[in-house]
């Protein structure tokens, strides 16, 4: 019968002195483990992460792109200085630009009235009769790469020299927190014996660049060339301004239209905020608002459009921004 089968197991000798030395190596590795995490624990970090589970940096960067409101809580531009503003050195009697036998000089450089007024002079090197009449027409200045809308034209004609005294504002100095700056560039035509080409002119000065803007919120990146901020407002008794910050970090011009601009349903009309933002050049549009169009809850709806010098549109999406 199975039942009465007999097994015999025979039962193996115990190492004791084996078994010791396992539980004492061990005792020694958890005591040693326990020393290094209390003398190192500020350097170890333990991260679990489901396949599922994104990074933070990566949930923050989806968010930033397909996040269509701009809540601009607890990220309200600090309360801006006053401006002192300085007297830039500038070099006299010295070419900054030399081209085609037009050369271009400062004469003389004066600070007033918290601005800078600059004599310019053009001297056409050319001789007559081969030479012929040089015309600089000057489009726009750019100060520290921010633009100002000051146009004006220079000429001469073989062997003679014209002068401007170029005045650059304190408005427009204020506009960009300007207090000292280093360069200044004149986006300009340059027209020699009849041929016209575009040139940048540019003054080096002997001071340091001083701006201290800083913007708000970042609205739209436009082609990967034109940046658009929202940089700041400012409240009157019957207006709100608000100041949009363009960046134009490419080589080529791009002309901006305000497409879409609506307060608490009521569209505004943007026919007149147009403008060209030149080559690497820096641009702020100030929009006004009438303040009786707010609600309690100060947010508008804006939209951009943009052309190139090559006529190619592009226009953003529509965005909400609390202001």
């Amino acid at each position: 019968m199975d039942d009465d089968r007999v097994v015999t197991v025979e039962k193996k000798a115990t190492n004791k002195i084996g078994l010791f030395f396992l539980i004492i190596i061990v005792i020694g590795a958890l005591g040693f483990g326990a020393f290094y995490y209390l003398t190192n624990k500020n350097l170890i970090v333990f991260e679990y992460k489901l396949p599922w589970q994104k990074d933070n940096k990566e949930e923050e960067e989806d968010e930033k792109e397909n996040n269509q409101v701009v809540d601009n809580t607890g990220k309200k531009s600090k309360e801006e200085l006053p401006l002192t503003r300085e007297k830039v050195e500038i070099d006299l009697n010295k070419n900054f630009f030399s081209k085609a036998r037009i050369f271009l000089s400062v004469t003389n450089n004066d600070f007033r009235d918290d601005s800078y007024y600059i004599r310019i002079q053009m001297f056409n090197g050319n001789v007559a009769p081969d030479g012929g009449l040089a015309i600089l027409k000057v489009k726009a200045i750019r100060v520290d790469g921010y633009l100002i809308n000051q146009a004006f034209t220079m000429q001469a004609n073989p062997g003679e020299t014209s002068s401007y005294e170029l005045v650059i504002p304190d408005q427009d100095l204020n506009k960009y927190r300007i207090s000292s700056f280093s360069s200044l560039s004149l986006i300009s035509d340059l027209t020699v014996n009849g041929e016209t080409n575009e040139e940048t002119p540019t003054l080096k000065t002997n001071s340091e660049a001083k701006s201290d803007i800083k913007t708000i919120a970042k609205l739209f990146n436009v082609n990967k060339e034109v940046r658009i901020d929202y940089y700041k407002k400012v409240e009157s008794s019957s207006n709100t301004k608000v100041y949009f910050f363009i960046s134009n970090n490419s080589p080529v011009n791009y002309t901006y239209n305000i497409s879409k601009l609506i307060v608490n349903n009521k569209e505004i009309n943007t026919t007149t905020y147009k403008e060209t933002v030149y080559a690497w050049g820096k641009y702020i549009s100030i929009v006004d608002i009438p303040k009786d169009l707010f609600s309690q809850n100060k947010t508008i709806k804006v939209s951009f459009i943009l052309m190139k010098d090559n006529k190619s549109v592009y226009r953003t999406v529509d965005k909400d921004v609390n202001i």
